[in-house]
């Protein structure tokens, strides 16, 4: 786990050039944390801190500033808050979303914006907000087989 959080943080600093050269790197951390499942928006963001601080909020010895917002477990308000830490608060990062809906609704404004966008990794490989339906399509050629009913998805 904590090599995860290592390999993560290089990443985050190999691909942030503006960041490297501004006085703090900013995330946005867009979650559920009002609501039925605010649960898991409050444990994320506890075990989000929870790393920052066992790192000294630091990465690559640059302070780390958060913000947070909360979705409401809503398409419409995860778009409007995330647009909110783009435009408004010029974070680096986003990351934290829970919800495909939620993050769907999201990533065209962290796209468009080019905006660095961490997201956890969904469960299923079929799941709509897979990285290969978001960003990639499959190359000409492929040889895929289908999954045995035995087999894990």
């Amino acid at each position: 786990m904590k090599t995860a959080f290592w390999l993560a943080g290089a990443t985050v600093l190999a691909l942030a050039q503006p960041a490297l050269a501004a006085d703090s790197i900013k995330i946005g951390f867009v979650s559920t944390f009002s609501g039925p499942t605010a649960a898991i928006g409050n444990d994320m963001r506890n075990s989000f801190e929870l790393a920052l601080d066992h790192m000294g909020r630091k990465m690559g010895g640059i302070p780390v500033e958060v913000i947070y917002e909360d979705d409401g477990q809503k398409p419409d308000v995860g778009k409007q808050k995330t647009e909110k830490l783009i435009q408004s608060d010029k974070v680096d990062f986003i990351a934290g979303y829970i919800w495909s809906n939620v993050l769907l609704a999201s990533l065209k404004a962290a796209v468009d914006s080019k905006t660095f966008m961490i997201r956890p990794m969904p469960v299923r490989r079929n799941s709509p907000a897979s990285s290969a339906r978001l960003t990639c399509s499959r190359p000409p050629g492929r040889m895929t087989r289908r999954r045995r009913r035995w087999e894990p998805i």
